[in-house]
């Protein structure tokens, strides 16, 4: 309709009894010319989900021809056609380096389409060109534009026969995969009644040495559950409940029971000064110093949280629990750890609470007072015992 509109075929074979028509057809059948070819790019580049960004900027274009014909209805073509015309251009020019963005991702559609809209895009630019007066009129740079159309429509089409071959080509590669799938199914499904067969005689022991498995699983997972992966003690959860039995066994034989906390002294700045590596590594072998000096039977190490660690002695006194706590200061001072080229000096503050229980319920109390005496120590300069 536009073809027509613009060689005055339409005047005179389609709507030779409108004026009307024929004083709009040229604005109107560019803008709506336009206003498709936008959406044949949005449709054909699969843009919605390909690149929704530019998905969006389609759909703006086409409001904006929309309005741009409800405009030319109100306004003479004269002043309406070279912006429709610039539009086009505008159009044209973005959809090369649309396009051509698409074929570089990989979207073989795109490969056609960008040839077929560059040559629109030239004859679009000549004969824009020509009507601003830039360049002259003459057959040649009056045709270039249908001839750019022509081309355009046969390089889609290429384009289109191309998808429709790869749709094609993807259907029968889906029947054959379809087809493979469903032999392979048919021959799984003999070798499962084969090995259904075989194995229904190994089943008992089968079944038995899976649950011998799974109960060694078992274990294995209830032991990583009460371990500390950094340090390889015990870990907070397991202390609440190895301390509230022990303090419980303590009271019912009338036997001390005695609980150690101890801290790695300025821990922040350690982690401040060499990094959270640093630290963990710190606290590995503080951890193991620990462990060196509480294996007697009923000791039991743990990490509290953090920098914190907790010793639970049972059947020890206060001068035993001291005493272990000092071999525990004095071997975490012994530490060489070097790093980078320095020495990271390292000191544990220890509390000590001691008592024989005196009903079931004092747990919390005598872990307060070891805390106490904790803050205590760091109070005292730390690096030393407190007792309770």
């Amino acid at each position: 309709l536009y073809e027509a509109a613009i060689t005055g075929y339409g005047f005179q074979y389609l709507w030779q009894d409108s004026a009307w028509l024929n004083d709009h057809a040229l604005v109107l059948f560019a803008g709506l010319s336009f206003l498709v070819g936008a959406l044949f790019i949005d449709a054909f580049l699969g843009l919605k989900e390909a690149n929704p960004t530019m998905h969006k900027a389609i759909v703006t274009l086409v409001i904006l021809y929309a309005a741009f014909i409800v405009f030319s209805f109100f306004v003479g073509e004269v002043y309406v056609a070279p912006l429709g015309q610039y539009m086009g251009l505008v159009l044209s020019a973005g959809t090369i380096v649309l396009s051509a963005h698409e074929w570089h991702k990989g979207n073989m559609a795109a490969r056609y389409f960008t040839i077929a809209w560059f040559v629109l895009l030239l004859g679009t630019s000549v004969y824009t060109l020509m009507l601003a007066g830039h360049i002259p009129h003459t057959m040649l740079t009056e045709s270039v534009q249908r001839v750019g159309i022509s081309l355009e429509v046969l390089l889609l089409s290429f384009a289109l026969g191309d998808r429709f071959n790869r749709q094609r080509q993807m259907a029968k590669q889906a029947t054959d995969i379809s087809l493979h799938l469903a032999t392979e199914l048919n021959r799984s499904h003999e070798e499962k009644i084969r090995i259904q067969a075989q194995a229904q005689q190994e089943l008992e022991s089968k079944v038995e040495l899976r649950t011998a498995e799974l109960l060694e699983a078992k274990k294995r997972l209830e032991l990583l559950s009460i371990t500390d992966q950094l340090t390889g003690l015990k870990n907070r959860r397991y202390f609440d409940s190895c301390y509230i039995s022990e303090y419980k066994r303590a009271f019912r034989s009338q036997s001390s029971i005695s609980i150690m906390v101890i801290d790695i002294d300025h821990f922040k700045r350690v982690n401040d000064t060499y990094g959270h590596l640093v630290g963990d590594e710190c606290i590995r072998r503080v951890a193991q110093a620990i462990h060196i000096h509480s294996q007697r039977p009923g000791d039991m190490a743990f990490r509290y949280g953090g920098e914190e660690f907790v010793v639970l002695l049972t059947d020890t006194d206060c001068n035993g629990s001291n005493s272990v706590a000092q071999l525990i200061r004095q071997e975490v001072g012994r530490i060489q750890y070097r790093y980078d080229g320095s020495v990271v000096d390292l000191t544990v503050s220890i509390g000590i609470a001691t008592e024989i229980p005196g009903d079931e319920l004092g747990t919390k109390k005598l872990l307060q007072r070891s805390d106490d005496a904790l803050y205590q120590a760091k109070g005292n300069g730390r690096n030393r015992v407190e007792v309770a």
